[in-house]
């Protein structure tokens, strides 16, 4: 997105793209990012539509939810952390490196922040429960890391890509519909921010430099790895959505 655009002109041109139900980042058709995204609109549109974002855009989700969210994100995001830096060793060219190092950088960063969020929207509650691994986040944490483990370094980065691709969709449509006055705008007002558009342009950069030297079947692959962690974004949502726990 343009830094060129004013904030009311992105948010307006975001609204009429998710109305129209078209993709926000479309890459050229030749490449693997494409084809990936093609794959996994169904996906895409899922979490759109999920009630857990839906109601936070509005600002009606119950807080308990939003603490299980970010509680559970918590521990996601370490877990990433470790699984970025398995890619980063794995990297051959120098500048693709750096941006890891600086992506692993960020994310501890955010990690923090969440911590800090955290304690602003408690309010004196006790989230202990909250804060124990439940099994859609060490689903998807052991998922990632396995990814990253015993595939190849293009298979692996796609795995960890939809971090930063649905994370942007999402917050463009949060971006573009969040209430007025919504009681978690300390959090909200994090999305949809251009800046990170360019981030996420260079992740997907990445990820089809490294398809361009993969063999047509660890492209295919990637393809593959790329759709299941998207489908684990979705089910880390739900998860949330539920409060679901373990059985027992």
């Amino acid at each position: 997105m343009s830094a060129l655009l004013s904030r009311r002109s992105f948010l307006t041109q975001t609204a009429a793209l998710a109305a129209a139900g078209i993709p926000f980042t479309v890459p050229a058709a030749a490449s693997w990012s494409a084809e990936a995204f093609a794959r996994t609109r169904s996906v895409t549109d899922a979490v759109l539509a999920h009630p857990f974002l839906q109601e936070l855009a509005s600002g009606t989700i119950a807080r308990e939810k939003v603490l299980w969210y970010l509680a559970q994100n918590v521990i996601y995001l370490k877990g990433y952390g470790e699984s970025l830096t398995r890619v980063e060793k794995r990297l051959t060219d120098a500048a693709d490196r750096r941006l890891l190092t600086q992506w692993i950088k960020e994310t501890a960063q955010t990690e923090v922040w969440m911590l800090e969020l955290i304690e602003k929207l408690r309010d004196g509650r006790d989230i202990t429960a909250l804060t124990r691994v439940k099994p859609s986040t060490l689903f998807y944490v052991s998922w990632e890391a396995k990814a990253t483990l015993d595939s190849s370094v293009g298979a692996a980065w796609a795995a960890l890509l939809p971090c930063f691709t649905l994370y942007e969709t999402v917050g463009k449509m949060i971006a573009a519909n969040v209430a007025p006055g919504n009681p978690y705008q300390a959090w909200l007002s994090a999305y949809g921010d251009p800046a990170y558009s360019e981030t996420v342009k260079k992740a997907v950069g990445l990820a089809d430099r490294l398809a361009a030297r993969e063999t047509a079947e660890n492209r295919a692959r990637m393809t593959e790895n790329y759709l299941t962690s998207c489908r684990l974004e979705w089910i880390f949502w739900d998860a949330a959505w539920r409060l679901k726990g373990w059985p027992f």
